[in-house]
């Protein structure tokens, strides 16, 4: 459906709305990057980022929210971020690194 949610959210916080492609970025083009070791800490930091700025516009209110099954209702996106960040930190923390 292309990023015209993602615009109207991005201009409804006072962000320009051309930011709405590095959606594109966040969610296409690091992980590929992560998949075939190319740029690992830069597209797992664009990730987390990407993540955070994912539940910053569109998941704010949920944030202690529980769902019917007892879980956290934001867990994949927590997931999604903390494993981008562990990989950016220990990435280089290896065996022949």
């Amino acid at each position: 459906g292309g990023v015209g949610g993602i615009e109207g959210m991005l201009v409804g916080k006072g962000l320009p709305a051309f930011l709405a492609y590095g959606v594109y970025i966040g969610e296409l083009v690091a992980p590929l990057f992560l998949l075939i070791g190319l740029w690992v800490v830069p597209a797992a930091l664009v990730i987390a980022i990407n993540m955070a700025v994912a539940v910053a516009l569109a998941h704010s209110t949920h944030f202690l929210d529980i769902t019917a099954t007892g879980g956290w209702r934001l867990e994949l996106q927590a997931f999604f971020f903390m494993t981008a960040l562990v990989v950016a930190l220990t990435h280089r923390l290896g065996p022949n690194k």
